[in-house]
This record gives structure tokens, sequence and C-alpha cells, in this order.
């Protein structure tokens, strides 16, 4: 618990004097009827109070030498309670956010009135996360705008690239809980592993997975699964699941459990009849030493980037030695993805990649290789966390060599 404490002590440190946060945890989108989508905390306000129920605020103000944190929380009425569910009393809220002042969101707005009438607030923060110019108007852009028409004087800042930079470096909570995810999910690896055979379906293997994700009270995946057999696996994000596994094909798996938050994010590719042909064990191979070699180059100081040209040179090189291209710029109808991403809140987790790497940085390693023509599509994905002096492979008890794969399924 006191890692949110920590973490709001941070961000204090590179917020403007006279200045307040409003941080929104989000509401479920509506779906349709009374029905609505499942709801995940926005991921810094939850980085922040470590609450993960909707329809809360976080504020904290900084003006002089006083700092105010309060979180603002749904009180439910004993009817409504009857039918929904309960939510967490103040004390709770308190007792897990380390956050004193607990207040009902009902005095969220006064309270904003009575901070911000006399002038003394320059700045306001709230998290801005425009991905697209035709997006509509998110519930942070709504309010900045609606208080600005109140008070022109202020200045709003988006505090999410504040927030980015200090969750790109995990702390050992935070390490834990993605070690438990990716425990789990080498679990549903395995358990696909002893079901894979000819003639049985890509969605019978994902149900595999699932079983033990429920099994270990996983509620929720870190992204919907990829289970693509022969042909299907050439596509990135095929998610369709449905087809049969045919003998001599191989099949693409990309999966991950979610645990407390925390995502694991794991590809790897098997043969279905469970011996890789000559071909694929070329071309699996190959795959495989891109995957370490990136492995072996990561340490404290390299830049980000050059885990990709690490890959895309032993891939380059490797494909040219099979006789499948002569040219550097061939390699792109092959291999045209990134291979690394960072890990954390969200699969694909916050992070800057014009930076060197530094000792905490967690994020995968994951180059690809694709033949729609011969129906063969292949990546290898591991977890890893940056070391002092190298790196840790978090996914390392996740069979990814051809010996154990072939061994584990005959």
């Amino acid at each position: 618990m006191n890692m949110f404490k920590a973490n709001r002590e941070e961000m204090l440190e590179n917020i403007e004097e006279n200045s307040i946060v409003v941080l929104f945890s989000g509401n479920p989108p509506h779906k349709s009827a009374d029905a609505f989508y499942l709801y995940w905390p926005e991921r810094n306000f939850y980085y922040l109070t470590g609450m993960t129920e909707p329809n809360q605020i976080f504020t904290l103000y900084k003006y002089g030498n006083k700092i105010k944190e309060t979180l603002w929380v749904i009180e439910r009425e004993a009817q409504e309670a009857k039918w929904i569910g309960d939510v967490i009393h103040k004390d709770e809220a308190s007792l897990i956010s380390e956050i004193d002042d607990v207040r009902n969101i009902h005095g969220f707005t006064k309270f904003m009135d009575m901070i911000l009438l006399n002038g003394d607030m320059e700045y306001i923060y709230a998290g801005f996360d425009r991905r697209s110019k035709n997006m509509g108007q998110s519930l942070e852009e709504k309010f900045a705008k609606d208080l600005l028409e109140k008070y022109p004087y202020l200045k709003v800042k988006n505090i999410n690239p504040i927030v980015h930079r200090l969750r790109m470096i995990k702390k050992p909570f935070e390490v834990d809980l993605l070690r438990k995810a990716i425990s789990i999910t080498n679990e549903g690896v395995r358990s696909i592993l002893k079901n894979l055979k000819p003639n049985t379906f890509e969605n019978e293997m994902e149900a595999h997975f699932d079983f033990v994700l429920k099994k270990n009270n996983v509620k929720w995946h870190a992204f919907n699964t990829i289970a693509a057999g022969g042909k299907n696996a050439a596509t990135l994000h095929y998610e369709e699941n449905c087809k049969k596994l045919n003998d001599g094909d191989m099949v693409l798996f990309d999966l991950g459990a979610q645990w407390n938050q925390y995502n694991a994010d794991i590809s790897r590719t098997f043969p279905v009849n469970g011996k890789f042909s000559q071909e694929q064990k070329d071309l699996y191979g190959l795959v495989l030493k891109a995957n370490k070699e990136v492995i072996k180059s990561i340490k404290p100081g390299i830049p980000f980037s050059d885990l990709q040209k690490t890959a895309r040179n032993v891939l380059f090189v490797g494909l040219k030695e099979l006789g499948i291209i002569e040219t550097e710029e061939e390699l792109f109808q092959y291999y045209f993805h990134g291979v690394s991403h960072y890990l954390g809140l969200d699969t694909h987790d916050v992070g800057f990649r014009n930076v060197d790497l530094k000792p905490g940085m967690v994020f995968t390693v994951e180059p690809g290789l694709y033949f729609p023509e011969k129906n063969i599509g292949i990546r290898i994905e591991d977890d890893v966390i940056v070391a002092k002096d190298g790196c840790e492979v978090l996914s390392k008890e996740i069979p990814k060599e051809i010996d154990e794969i072939e061994k584990l399924m005959n």
C-alpha cells in the first residue's frame, strides 16, 4: 500500500506551485439497454490511489507549504446496494489509498469552486490522452473546458507525461505482481501444450488457457487471446479463434493473465502435431535466435531503439542465409512490427522510446516472422526487466526451446 503514497510524493516533485491535480477513475461505458462494458480503472488514477472502483475523483493541491489530498467516493443508498452491491466505504478507501481525507463525491463541485474562487491557484493538471483528432470529447477535456469558462486565468497542464515517466520504472511491489501474472500465464500455456493435437480447434485451446486463469482467481485477461493456426498466424492481431488446427501446421498463441491490475504478455508458437518440420525448425530457430540476441543485449545505458536494430539484423542475416531474401528492404515483407513495448498496468504500457534503458524498466522482447504463403506465422515473446548489469527474463519458465516443446507435447 505504501507504493501509492510514494507515487504521489514523486509526482508532487514534478508539478508547479499553486496548482491542483484532478484525476477521474472513469465510468464503465454503456453497451446496450441496461448493460455496460467491463470497467477498468483509469491507469494513472489507480497508480496514484490504488482504487479500482468507478465514479471516483482524486484531487491534490499544492499551495505554498500546504499540500492537501482528497479522495471523492460514492456513498450508495441501502436500497440501491441490494440491486448492484455496495461500494467501498470511506475507511476502507482511506486504508488502501493512504489518503486521510475521503469525502462524498457530491461535495466535489463546491470544493473546486472554493479552491479556485480566490484566484490563488494558477495551474490545473488533468490526464489528457487524445489518440486521434476524431475522438469524442473525454471526461477530462469536458471538465477542463467547463473550468476555463468559469476561471479563464487558469493554465491547464497534462499530468500524463509526468506520471508516465514514473510508471516506466517499476517498483518491487509492481514486479511481484507481474511475476504472479506471468506465473499463471505459464501454467495456462503448459495446459495448452498438454492438450494440443491435430483436429482440435483454436478456441478449444483458448478454453484450456481460460480455465487455468479462472482456477487461479484471475478476473481479467491482459488482452483478448490470440490463438492462430496455420495462415491465421500471419495476421498480427487475429482474434477470431474458431478454426480447426491441422496436422503439419503451427499455431501461434499471444496471451496473458492480469493479476491485481498488472499484465503478462507472452507469445509462443507450437507445432500442432508436436513435431517441427525441418522448414518450421529453421524459421522458428531464427526467431528464437533473434529473441535471445535481443535479450543478451539488454543492459542499462543502451538506447531503447537498439533492441529493434538487433532483432532486424539477426532476422535479415538468417533469412539471407536461408535464401529467402537478398536485401534488408525485403525483410519488411516478413517482419513488420516492433520488437519491444513497455509492460505494466497496460499491456502496451506507457513509456518513452527515445531513452536509454534504466534498471526497473519492464518490456517485451517479441521478434517474429510471417509467411502467409507457407501457412506459417512465428512469434516468440518474453517479458524482461532491466537489472543493474543486464536483465532478468521474467518469463523464463515458459517453454520456448524446440527440444523442450517437442518433449512436453510427446
